[in-house]
């Protein structure tokens, strides 16, 4: 067999455009490698973000729940407040009520007297 011989020149020329295909082909997967790689790497800084967005958001909801029993707290000291003041009202006019009568007795008694020294 000769090198001239056309049976033969066909399967090389096949040869050499598979060895051209192949090369395209591995410079695909190379690319595609490196796209893998680059997703990758944003999948893991996405994965970052969302973590610390979450990391917050969990700091806030606890801030919040500690507000919220700070909230609840100062409302139940508020009524206590409320209730103690309002006893302590009802005590004043009872005091209070009780001067009136005993400023009425003594005047009363004043008059009693300035009426006796006449």
């Amino acid at each position: 067999m000769s090198t001239n011989d056309p049976i033969l020149l066909q399967i090389l020329q096949a040869v050499q455009t598979l060895g051209e295909d192949m090369q395209t082909v591995k410079s695909d997967i190379k690319d595609l490698k490196g796209d893998v790689t680059n997703l990758k790497a944003g999948q893991a800084e996405l994965f970052q973000l969302s973590s610390a967005i979450r990391n917050a958001q969990e700091l806030t909801n606890a801030k919040l729940e500690g507000l919220t029993l700070d909230v609840r707290r100062a409302e139940g000291n508020l009524v206590r407040i409320e209730e103690k003041l309002g006893e302590e009202i009802l005590d004043m006019r009872g005091e209070i009520r009780f001067l009136n009568h005993r400023i009425a007795d003594v005047e009363l008694t004043v008059d009693k007297l300035k009426e006796k020294r006449l």
